[in-house]
């Protein structure tokens, strides 16, 4: 069930060249929760950080409060 405070992404997807760094990923992070994004180097973590701020724009997908 979303919650309508919830920071939701729906299926976003980022590419670099050749290099996709996130494929139609979605997530939803809601408030008083505590969620960690893992994962081994150069699997787009960074890159998912940077669509939330708003410092990248996705390829496909959206960001929405």
């Amino acid at each position: 069930m979303m919650n309508s405070d919830s920071l939701r992404l729906d299926r976003i997807s980022k590419r670099f060249g050749n290099i996709v760094a996130c494929n139609e990923l979605s997530m939803e992070f809601r408030p008083g929760t505590c969620t960690a994004v893992i994962g081994p180097n150069g699997a787009g973590k960074t890159t998912i950080l940077n669509i939330v701020a708003g410092s990248l724009l996705p390829d496909l997908g959206s960001v929405t409060w």
